[in-house]
């Protein structure tokens, strides 16, 4: 059940209680059978007060500074910032690459200091770092899939021994159009 207040917004305006498009959207909610609605319940609001103060604190704490706007997009941005992130989190564990979906991050930051909320609305998800261990073979054609995909291009990678190893991705899974 989807627990609801007894305030509306529309078009960011509050809906008067009892107003008749009040009363239809309480109308709604209970024949929905999928909403409870419930007013506000003191010793609750008395009880989350107590934590909001610390809480406001925590979440305004600057944490860093961008010397630069940081605009999201394709290999810069916030994204690389995390990736690193990614890594010096995972260093002891021996990991080696780190990989940011773009679209996981969801905003840009502004220059000048940086809050927790903001990374918080940076990465608003429950997101979990995930090691897989993986040999070259496998890991070298992920990349480079990764790289024609974003970029339209073939990638090429030097690993240790000197060795070049050239990945490109099958033409059935190219973007309609693109040129393998």
């Amino acid at each position: 059940m989807l627990l609801v207040g007894t305030t509306f917004k529309q078009n960011d305006a509050v809906i008067a209680e009892g107003s008749e498009a009040y009363n239809d959207i309480l109308r709604s909610l209970r024949a929905s059978g999928a909403a409870g609605i419930y007013g506000e319940d003191e010793q609750v609001k008395a009880r989350l007060a107590e934590y909001a103060g610390p809480m406001k604190e925590m979440m305004n704490t600057v944490i860093a500074k961008a010397g630069k706007e940081l605009v999201r997009g394709n290999n810069r941005g916030p994204g690389p910032i995390v990736a690193d992130s990614m890594l010096v989190k995972t260093r002891t564990a021996g990991v080696q690459i780190a990989i940011q979906n773009t679209g996981g991050i969801r905003r840009d930051i502004p220059a000048g200091d940086i809050s927790v909320a903001e990374v918080y609305e940076l990465l608003p998800f429950n997101n979990t770092l995930v090691i897989i261990d993986l040999t070259g073979n496998w890991t070298l054609p992920f990349v480079g899939s990764i790289a024609l995909l974003l970029l339209g291009c073939a990638a090429t990678f030097w690993m240790k021994p000197q060795r070049t190893v050239e990945s490109t991705l099958p033409t059935a899974l190219l973007p309609a159009g693109a040129v393998p």
